[in-house]
């Protein structure tokens, strides 16, 4: 059996399908209260797959370093904007974060990347 650190993460941006499943987002948003609710339950078909590509940190380090402000240039080179999904799969499961603000990143735990539009 191989250790999990012989798979790379892999880091998956989802952004949207067009400027209306955009602005249906942002009720998403505006509705959504982090004391409130630990999660978010953004709709996978209103996105697509545009960014893949290895990452040499796991999901839990990336969102403690998006947390801190750490990885802002980074998402910022990966053009990934407000609303849309970061995806950090380390071979055994798949993290799913919806970035709500520049060092907030929200576990979106329902999001299904079979319903993304191809």
């Amino acid at each position: 059996m191989m250790s999990p650190a012989a798979f790379p993460p892999v880091y998956r941006a989802y952004v949207f399908i067009n400027e209306q499943s955009s602005a249906m987002d942002f009720l998403t948003r505006e509705h959504f209260d982090l004391k409130r609710d630990p999660y978010i339950y953004p709709l996978a078909y209103r996105y697509k797959l545009r960014f893949e590509t290895p990452l040499d940190i796991n999901a839990r380090t990336f969102y403690e370093r998006v947390s801190h402000g750490d990885l802002a240039n980074f998402l910022m080179e990966a053009n990934v904007s407000f609303g849309e999904i970061v995806e950090i799969d380390d071979g055994l499961y798949p993290y799913f974060f919806y970035y709500l603000s520049w060092s907030r990143l929200v576990l979106a735990p329902s999001f299904d990347p079979s319903r993304v539009q191809k």
